[in-house]
């Protein structure tokens, strides 16, 4: 240990001597390793870092399945689940479920995700609350309607972190909520790196649960027929999944025994706790492994290209010091000494880099967790500070790097041959025997396939990103205002928001610049989706056949039964199809009647996609369409009135999906998306007229929680998978920008170094007649098929990554030609300018100065 301490405080001196070639090194890997460590935060956030609380091996989804259908999971009525945690099967068994509310903030509202919970949920999960207490059995039971709320740690430092913090009240669709208590910092419940802001009480489900949670459920939450719970169970000590299962399952069937109008078919199941999850059917962290193997991947091309970079340094630099290691063994050293020696200063260096790269990572999440917050109604719980785990990988990274950078390098010169170079001047190395392939080439080659691909990689989500800026649903994004309301998060009744609806459009309709407005409950390219499993009238609908969904952030489920097709549903109102620009094709639009009550028969408008899937070639107006709002009921009939032109409701939508709309009269939702189509020809025209339409909505409701308005530009351009493929561009783009920075310092190093070494031969040449460009071309001659050979291997690798990550980001693995070309081309061009500038010194040695150099 002393001779190590030895080697490394030597190492540190010499580095202090070299304050060029350490600063550079020490960038150079900053930018290597910060990277990993980055990656790393993010990683061990999502998917490594266990939940505070009991350890996950103690936790299980509990789950129920239509035991007829493979995929008929739902989730769990209060009584049902009330009936299994009184069977003592576990330790312990929460229930919980999500809603939206509107939470007031001085005159702002803003739309967030609350966690409606049971009173036993944080003890299920093991926690315990830093401030105050959980929730009370009375609080929990429906119907009771106490308001209180739990903060998360996030909303409790946004109301300043203080000790008064316990009975305070928060206000919730206008409504006063008590603070009882605080969750500790990083808990999400279910969920890793995210988190509810608060949580509230099963108790006030009822009162507060909007459209989002009621989707396929029935009746109030003492009901057995209303399902809203997720189950999750904290096993007993020493009990296993499997141990638990058969009784579970006997729970299950004495539950179908006892209520079979409810729990017919229903089997109970376990399954681990995903880490994300939130459904009511088990889910896996496969998605999270994969995108875990794909920064790693990228992270590690960059490392790998700056340990090659920093090999490439070393051996210039140890060729400077080849008497010093002759010397040393001349006077009895070994070569293990040696090696340990030169690995220290490689350590040395990495673990300077490794203080520099803890505050590259930090800035980077931070950055990272400040731009995804206002675009999620969900807090991001990342800690970007770094904790033991953190800096101990970084380590760990310094290390690896220390080790390729260094090893290959220290071993060579300590190969080195005493008597004949203590025997040869300063700078005769140069004339030994050179091999058409050295070490120098080899990492040079390495560093430029590497590179390329990074390149692709970036290319690829570059391409991604640009495609999805571009893409509109069917209808133009350059035009038109959207603003996104719900009366019910200032505490309106049903009754109360349909009749602003209609007075907000009327005062709309009548202002200047706008051409039409009407309103629909979905957003194309928006954060929510609505679907119905439609069919073709007349067919006997089988339990659980055609149910309604909602979802947050992503499209309809295919269920793949025959004659169904799952479509996207809109509820909208007349005028909504001229004003959003999408083209009717057969029929007409909803009436001005049907936008404001009930006209009798239902109707409804479909797209061109669902018309082709339901009736082929046959005229699809007046015919019947149905669906079934929930399982066990009676199916929907609609007549077809119209029919519309497809669109799209995803950016990255790899097929395009089926419509079908219904008027507002006869089906109810309490956020809708206010259009309005204007005469302004410039979006900044359109930006103008914002706060005019602010005006006329705050004059029919004053206290109206206004949870967006925006231009449809604006609107495109906030959008969260958009910004996913941005920053994943951005990220990239970082990535590769530094491989191929660095590899073109790798080319132009090893040109470079040549150049100074072969500075006698050049003046021979131009002495005995060579011209600047025969001595250019031999220069570059070496560069040309160094670069050629780098690309060739790189191109077979890009290949190889290219096609998985066009397989995650469009559903293909082909080969993406034009990406591939387009990085080949830019390292390419990048690593021939690297060798010309040494070929273009080389041109202007004279040769007089050239002769005479040792």
């Amino acid at each position: 240990m002393a001779s190590f301490i030895q080697d490394l405080r030597l190492g540190f001196r010499l580095l202090v001597r070299q304050r060029g070639f350490a600063a550079v090194a020490v960038l150079v890997l900053a930018f290597g390793i910060g990277a990993n460590t980055a990656v790393f935060t993010l990683v061990d956030a999502l998917v490594l870092k266990p939940r505070p609380g009991v350890p996950d091996a103690e936790l299980a989804g509990v789950y129920s399945r239509d035991r007829t259908q493979p995929d008929g999971y739902r989730s769990f009525s209060y009584p049902n689940y009330a009936d299994l945690r009184d069977r003592n099967l576990f330790a312990s068994l929460t229930g919980h479920t999500f809603s939206l509310v509107g939470l007031s903030e001085g005159d702002q509202t803003r739309r967030i995700f609350v966690n409606i919970a049971t009173a036993n949920f944080f003890d299920t999960f093991g926690v315990r609350l830093i401030r105050g207490r959980t929730f009370t059995a009375a609080e929990e039971l429906p119907g009771a309607d106490v308001p209180v709320t739990i903060l998360s740690y996030n909303a409790w430092q946004r109301l300043g972190g203080g000790d008064d913090v316990i009975g305070r009240t928060v206000k919730l669709n206008a409504r006063d909520f008590t603070v009882i208590g605080v969750a500790p910092r990083g808990f999400g419940g279910s969920m890793v790196l995210v988190s509810p802001e608060l949580w509230l009480p099963t108790g006030v489900y009822d009162s507060l649960a909007n459209d989002f949670v009621r989707d396929d459920a029935a009746g109030t939450m003492r009901e057995r027929r209303h399902h809203t719970l997720i189950l999750v169970a904290r096993l007993k000590p020493g009990a296993t999944m499997t141990s638990v299962t058969p009784a579970l399952q006997a729970a299950g069937a004495q539950l179908e025994q006892a209520f079979p109008g409810d729990n017919q078919n229903q089997e109970l199941s376990l399954a681990p706790l995903a880490r994300l999850s939130v459904s009511t059917s088990p889910q896996t962290d496969g998605e999270l492994g994969v995108l875990a193997m794909l920064l790693f991947s990228m992270s590690g091309l960059v490392l790998l290209v700056a340990s090659f970079n920093l090999a490439n340094m070393l051996l210039a630099r140890g060729n400077a010091r080849r008497k010093e290691f002759a010397l040393r063994l001349a006077l009895g050293g070994s070569r293990v000494r040696i090696v340990r020696q030169l690995l220290t200063e490689s350590i040395a260096l990495s673990l300077a880099g490794g203080v520099l790269a803890t505050f590259v990572a930090w800035w980077a999440m931070r950055l990272l967790a400040t731009s995804l917050a206002p675009r999620l109604p969900v807090v991001i719980d990342l800690n970007t500070a770094p904790d033991l785990r953190i800096l101990l990988m970084t380590v760990a990274f310094c290390l690896v790097s220390a080790v390729v950078f260094g090893l290959g390098p220290a071993w060579r010169h300590a190969r080195t041959d005493a008597l004949p170079e203590l025997r040869e001047q300063a700078g005769e190395g140069a004339r030994r025997g050179r091999s058409r392939l050295t070490a120098r080439h080899a990492l040079v080659m390495g560093q430029l396939a590497l590179s390329l691909v990074a390149l692709t990689a970036a290319g690829l989500f570059v391409r991604a990103a640009l495609e999805s800026a571009a893409a509109d649903p069917g209808f133009t994004f350059a035009r038109g205002i959207v603003a996104n309301v719900d009366p019910t998060l200032a505490g309106r009744s049903r009754q109360e928001a349909e009749q602003f609806y209609v007075r907000a459009l009327g005062r709309l309709r009548q202002l200047p610049g706008v051409e039409s407005a009407s309103f629909g409950s979905m957003m194309p390219f928006g954060e929510f989706t609505e679907s119905r499993s439609v069919q073709r009238a007349g067919r006997q609908l089988a339990p659980g056949d055609a149910t309604a969904s909602m979802g947050y952030g992503s499209g309809a489920d295919a269920k793949k039964v025959e004659g169904l097709v799952d479509s996207l549903w809109t509820i909208a109102g007349s005028d909504y199809f001229r004003t959003l620009g999408l083209n009717v094709l057969a029929g007409r639009e909803f009436s001005a009647a049907e936008e404001v009550g009930s006209t009798g028969a239902r109707v409804a408008i479909i797209d061109e996609t669902l018309a082709k899937a339901l009736f082929g070639r046959e005229n699809p107006l007046d015919q019947m369409v149905q669906y079934s709002e929930r399982r066990g009921t009676e199916s929907v009939q609609l007549r077809v009135v119209g029919v519309v032109a497809p669109s799209r409701h995803q950016l990255l939508e790899r097929a395009m999906q089926s419509h079908i709309y219904t008027p507002y009269g006869q089906d109810f939702r309490s956020s809708m998306h206010l259009h309005l189509r204007t005469s302004a020809t410039a979006g900044e025209a359109e930006a103008a007229m914002l706060p005019a339409v602010r005006r006329e909505l705050l004059a029919v409701e004053p206290a109206l929680p206004i949870l967006s308005l925006e231009t449809r530009p604006m609107y495109r351009d906030r959008n969260f998978v958009l910004w996913t493929l941005g920053a994943g561009a951005n990220m990239f783009l970082t990535f590769g920008a530094l491989a191929l920075f660095m590899s073109v310092i790798g080319v132009y190093g090893v040109k470079a170094y040549i150049v100074a070494r072969r500075t006698r031969e050049i003046g021979i040449r131009m002495a005995l007649g060579a011209t600047g460009g025969d001595v250019a071309r031999l220069v570059m001659r070496e560069g040309v098929l160094l670069t050629a050979a780098g690309i060739v291997v790189g191109v077979g690798l890009s290949v190889l990554a290219g096609g998985a990550i066009r397989s995650m980001l469009f559903g293909d693995s082909r080969f993406d030609a034009p990406v591939v070309l387009g990085a080949a081309v830019t390292l390419t061009a990048a690593a021939l300018l690297a060798s010309w500038l040494p070929a273009r010194r080389a041109t202007r040695i004279a040769p007089t100065v050239a002769l005479r150099t040792e």
